[in-house]
Order: structure tokens, then sequence, then C-alpha cells
């Protein structure tokens, strides 16, 4: 892969990490259980993208270890949808102690 590849495969990821990141302290979101359904969603959406682009666009990798040769490649996907998921959880935890609302806005929830 050029170098040119690998800096936008840093920015596609890098710029929307930064921005969650800022729209969780901006935001003060709370963990919602459908939240992480969506998440779920996405991700298999995302997923599906993923395979088809790597079996029937030219052999295209997007990840170099999501090759969809054998089954490590799902299980790269599920390993890697938990732990967006578990660092959501933590990263709403987080914010929800810094800005001292987290019981005020489940009652709003509620």
């Amino acid at each position: 892969k050029s170098a040119g590849h690998q800096f936008f495969m840093y920015i596609v990821h890098i710029f929307p990490f930064l921005a969650a990141f800022a729209e969780m302290i901006i935001a003060r979101p709370m963990f919602i259980f459908s939240e992480v359904k969506n998440m779920v969603i996405f991700g298999l959406f995302y997923t599906l993208n993923n395979f088809l682009q790597t079996k029937f666009i030219g052999g295209y990798l997007p990840y170099p270890f999501m090759t969809w040769k054998d089954s490590s490649s799902l299980v790269a996907a599920v390993v890697i949808l938990i732990i967006g998921v578990i660092f959501y959880y933590i990263a709403t935890k987080i914010t929800d102690s810094i800005n001292g609302h987290e019981e005020e806005d489940k009652k709003k929830v509620e």
C-alpha cells in the first residue's frame, strides 16, 4: 500500500473518533440500550459492506487483517463491535461522573 493510502486510513478513523469524543464532552450522552442496538445494526451493515468490498470489488482489503478467507474475519468484526460498545459505555460513565448529572438525566429519560 502507498503512503497516501495509509495516511488516508488514519485520517478516516481519527477524525470520527475525535468528533465522537468532542460530542461526548459537549452533549453529556447517556448509555441507553436503544443506542447500543443502533450501534450493533450499524456494525452489521459496516461488516457486510467490508465483506462485499473485499470479495467482489477487485480484492481490495480496507483492513488487511480482514481477508474473509476464513472465520477469523468474522471473529475480528464481532470483537471490534463488542470493544466499541464497551468503550462507549465506559466513556459515557466517565462523562456522567465529570458532568455530575447522571441521576438527574436518568430521571428525565424515565
